[in-house]
């Protein structure tokens, strides 16, 4: 059955829809008059995390050239950064493309490594947009440790010495 669904707004399991059931001009069955019955939490949850993970990508890259201009950061680390984040955000749309058809998946600790290599605010961002492995706890878990491990490694190469917890 083909569906006419209002522009840019495809549902996703669990959200609830109405509909008629009606005819196209060759005579195939089809969905018109679709409206949705509220909106998904998780989807609301997920739109609303990708302007936040914006900004805090946007302030940790910022951070990072102003300790690079400052020469407390070497370049290397910025451009492994930017690199792995780039890395991340396409392994996260491979991923996700690939659990859709059911095909070869990137391996979670391949995520994870990318992560802690700098590429986690690729991979945050790419986890709102794709809306991939963001309900995943024990994932989530690890990916936070990948961050914090980042930053307290980079935090050691700016001071030269380890972070006091």
């Amino acid at each position: 059955m083909r569906a006419n669904v209002p522009r840019g707004r495809i549902p996703v399991p669990g959200q609830v829809v109405t509909f008629q059931a009606d005819r196209d001009d060759r005579n195939r069955l089809r969905a018109s008059d679709v409206h949705y019955v509220g909106l998904s939490h998780r989807r609301t949850q997920i739109a609303r995390g990708l302007p936040v993970a914006s900004v805090v990508a946007v302030v940790f890259f910022g951070l990072l050239g102003v300790l690079a201009v400052l020469g407390l950061l070497p370049g290397v680390a910025v451009a492994l950064s930017v690199l792995s984040s780039v890395a991340a955000f396409v392994l996260y749309r491979t991923d996700k493309a690939a659990a859709a058809r059911g095909a070869w998946r990137v391996s979670e600790s391949t995520l994870h490594l990318v992560s802690l290599l700098g590429g986690w605010p690729g991979a945050l961002i790419a986890q709102r947009v794709y809306h991939h492995k963001t309900r995943k706890q024990p994932f989530q878990t690890v990916f936070r440790i990948t961050v914090v491990l980042n930053c307290a490694a980079l935090a050691y190469l700016a001071i030269g010495q380890p972070i006091q917890l």
